[in-house]
């Protein structure tokens, strides 16, 4: 989603967040310990092209590359491979560095690329698209489109520029699930988010090897913060599939006189009691980027989970999570692409979790 609104100079603190700081606790399953921070200029280029507008981040496991996708609605060409270091110092510090190598081309005739998912056994991949609704099948080599079947209640009753925005591969005992969702409600489901109520964003859980919908699922999002009026948003930006089968919501507002917040929340994977579909996912919230330190974040819209520390050589365990922003090639007064770098690390806790299609 572009941010659009006038007269916005985006600040980011990351330089002065200290590494080291942690949100969630280990009763809650799951802590976020911020490791680093990066900045990719907005005059750089990839395949003669600026680089920006991030919307969506995967991490392909076979070739050990991270791929973003740009939300720039004048081009099909939305896929960049990043090349992602983690790395230890002289002085033992952990150095973040993100270099876009690779722009490459996808067609589909939709626009404004929002969200990236990949199969990690195949390479397939999945993207999902703001523009008109919709959501597509790649092989590996972004070719043999197949789009998916999206209900026709979510296809036109998406209200403009908060469609889908959301994408991710969840690997569970019972099968995989592909997890798209809109950035706020649907028509049929309600409003979109205000300072008094949150947003019922339509979640759809695919079988990614039949490409049929499975279940639809509703996500709530917390109220627009208070603000002294203007412009002001809080919407889903993104799904994070963890390796401990949950999922990790990524909510986004804007508010003046705060700017950007950002903030995660932990879903169970359960579903509120009653058989009626779509029900509602239960959340439990995790912290926020100020928790971290992150005073002044940018328009962050993407979090994946890549590999295990240990694959890294990094000591301490966990796992390797990416969070990107999308400056919006500048147009608003971003100044350049913002990466995060976190350490997730699973605890084990008492209340089994529910697969969203279990019954």
């Amino acid at each position: 989603m572009r941010v659009s609104i006038f007269l916005v100079l985006v600040v980011c603190a990351c330089s002065r967040a200290e590494p080291g700081k942690v949100i969630g606790h280990p009763s809650l399953g799951v802590t976020f310990e911020l490791l680093a921070m990066a900045q990719v200029p907005g005059t750089t280029e990839v395949g003669g092209m600026r680089f920006g507008g991030i919307s969506g981040l995967a991490y392909d496991p076979a070739r050990g590359v991270w791929v973003a996708i740009s939300d720039d609605s004048k081009t099909h060409e939305a896929l960049i491979d990043l090349d992602v270091s983690l790395e230890e110092d002289d002085r033992g510090a952990l150095r973040l560095s993100v270099e876009p190598v690779r722009r490459w081309g996808i067609e589909t005739g939709s626009r404004d690329g929002e969200g990236i998912a990949i199969a990690p056994d195949d390479g397939e991949l999945f993207v999902v698209y703001e523009s008109n609704t919709s959501a597509y099948r790649f092989d590996a080599d972004a070719n043999k489109m197949i789009a998916l079947d999206v209900p026709e209640e979510v296809r036109t009753g998406t209200r403009k520029n908060k469609s889908f925005e959301s994408c991710t591969f969840r690997a569970t005992d019972m099968g995989d699930e592909l997890w798209i969702a809109t950035e706020e409600a649907v028509e049929a489901d309600g409003e979109i988010a205000t300072t008094e109520h949150g947003s019922r964003c339509r979640v759809l859980v695919y079988d990614p090897i039949t490409y049929e919908l499975q279940v639809q699922a509703i996500y709530e999002t917390e109220p627009v913060p208070k603000n002294i009026g203007g412009f002001a948003i809080n919407s889903l930006s993104e799904f994070c599939a963890m390796p401990d089968q949950r999922v990790v919501a990524l909510e986004r507002s804007f508010v003046m006189p705060m700017l950007h917040g950002i903030r995660l929340f932990l879903v169970t994977g359960g579903l509120d009691a009653g058989d009626e579909e779509p029900a509602t996912l239960t959340k439990l919230p995790i912290g926020s980027l100020k928790d971290l330190g992150v005073l002044l974040p940018g328009n962050f819209e993407a979090i994946e989970c890549g590999p295990a520390m240990e694959e890294l050589s990094i000591e301490g365990g966990g796992f390797f999570v990416l969070l990107a922003s999308d400056d919006n090639f500048g147009r608003y007064g971003e100044v350049g692409t913002q990466f995060i770098a976190l350490r997730a690390r699973h605890y084990q806790v008492v209340t089994p979790q529910i697969p969203i299609g279990a019954e």
